[in-house]
């Protein structure tokens, strides 16, 4: 196995390969010392670069002998072309880790083409450590210290896939870790279905409950040898700065994102949280890709079913809902069988239907089978917010077809929960109706 350490020769690029150097002594993997000669504007084109080349060569190889004399096993390669693309090509197919230095850049006028750092954690497919504070990493990795540690979760399978790559830690030294989402009340309102004025000054009681259920959850997942706690900070703007802040705020040693990499037209839509806070934090930065190479085998793992939500009408495709939910139920499984009324008056109807679909249930390995009643305007929005409420492994729902002509899911309750829902959705069709 490799770890990789970008270099160009600056401060803060050999306080890198320290770090980089510390890391390979104690996982016992090679380090690959790795220099990119960039053209400039202006460059002349035929043998310009070999001179720098053979330059960069040498010093690279001077600071490779420093690092064998501690006992790690060092390669060097200096390329020449843009950095992120030479280290696409070049990179070894056993990179663990790749290890960079970060300049002091907080303002800087790198609008358009951004830090080669930046650069790289666009393209890596491997976790990317960027390096601020390099005492900080070398006395955890000493064994003098414990690392603290910030790792951000907007509650997506990028974060959570970060969360758990974290791990990667855990033979390095201790870490004492805060698990912190930063709300968007705006947007938690209106995914939790709540209704009324939005507040930003203090938490929402519900909210407040759902997003710490929510973490603790997840938060119970980490064990790298510290203490592990929860915290949820507020936003109106972009995500990334206020991490950083928060970061910064609490003194942490180091702070983990996962990143969407996301293509060049779709950063100019949506926010790249990774990269402002690569942009922004004044600590070390641990990004974990979710591109990565077992991606495709990633998704064939079977998924937890703590709960499920079935939805019905009561007609047979709803009810058949309710059975599928059933039926994947497991004993650890809380099924929540909903139905939504329009109006108030219809509340205690549709109360008494689902208590008489409950008793007609076969018998099933689900640990606990609940039924609600809720009132909304909106019946798909208003199972999504539910199903939010509730953090649900699947939402299940029925799809009515009729024997000429099926209806497309588009306009339809189920298309609707389909294209809105942040949970997985399944759409069942009662065979007798087709």
């Amino acid at each position: 196995m490799t770890i990789l350490c970008a270099t160009d020769f600056s401060q803060p690029a050999a306080d890198a390969v320290s770090v980089a150097a510390d890391i390979a002594r104690k996982r016992g993997e090679s380090l690959l010392l790795w220099h990119a000669v960039e053209p400039q504007a202006g460059d002349p084109v035929t043998g310009y670069f070999e001179p720098v080349r053979a330059d960069s060569a040498s010093r690279l190889e001077s600071e490779a002998e420093r690092i064998r004399a501690l006992g790690v096993a060092v390669e060097c390669s200096t390329e020449i072309g843009w950095p992120e693309e030479e280290l696409l090509k070049r990179m070894p197919a056993d990179t663990t880790l790749i290890v960079a230095g970060a300049r002091g850049h907080r303002g800087g006028g790198h609008w358009l083409v951004g830090s080669v750092v930046e650069r790289f954690a666009r393209v890596v497919t491997v976790p990317m450590l960027v390096v601020r504070d390099a005492p900080a990493l070398r006395e955890w990795l000493s064994g003098t210290r414990k690392l603290s540690v910030v790792i951000a979760s907007d509650l997506s399978a990028v974060s959570d896939f970060a969360l758990r790559r974290s791990n990667i830690l855990q033979k390095l030294g201790p870490c004492d870790v805060e698990l912190l989402y930063v709300e968007y009340p705006p947007g938690e309102y209106g995914r939790l279905g709540v209704s009324g004025q939005i507040c930003v000054h203090r938490p929402h009681p519900l909210i407040h409950e759902v997003l710490t259920r929510e973490l603790v959850e997840r938060a119970g997942t980490i064990n790298l040898g510290g203490e592990v706690t929860t915290r949820i900070g507020k936003t109106l703007g972009n995500t990334g700065p206020v991490i950083a802040l928060e970061a910064e705020q609490a003194n942490v040693d180091l702070v983990i994102v996962g990143s969407h990499q996301r293509t060049a037209i779709l950063r100019l839509w949506y926010e790249s949280v990774a990269n402002s806070v690569l942009h922004s934090a004044e600590t070390n930065v641990l990004l974990i890709p979710f591109h990565s190479a077992d991606e495709d085998l990633r998704a064939l793992e079977s998924p937890r079913l703590s709960t499920i939500v079935a939805a019905t009408d009561f007609s047979p495709s709803g009810n058949h809902a309710v059975g599928w939910a059933c039926a994947m139920a497991r004993p650890e499984t809380h099924v929540v069988i909903i139905s939504v009324v329009r109006r108030e008056a219809e509340a205690d109807e549709a109360s008494r239907e689902l208590e008489r679909v409950k008793a007609a249930l076969p018998r099933s390995e689900a640990g606990q089978v609940e039924t609600v009643v809720l009132v909304g305007k909106d019946i798909a929005t208003t199972i999504c917010a539910a199903a939010e409420r509730l953090s649900a492994d699947a939402v299940i729902v029925g799809r009515h077809t009729s024997s000429r002509v099926a209806h497309v899911l588009a306009g339809s309750v189920s298309g609707e929960v389909l294209a809105r829902s942040r949970r997985p959705v399944l759409v069942v069709t009662d065979p007798a109706t087709i």
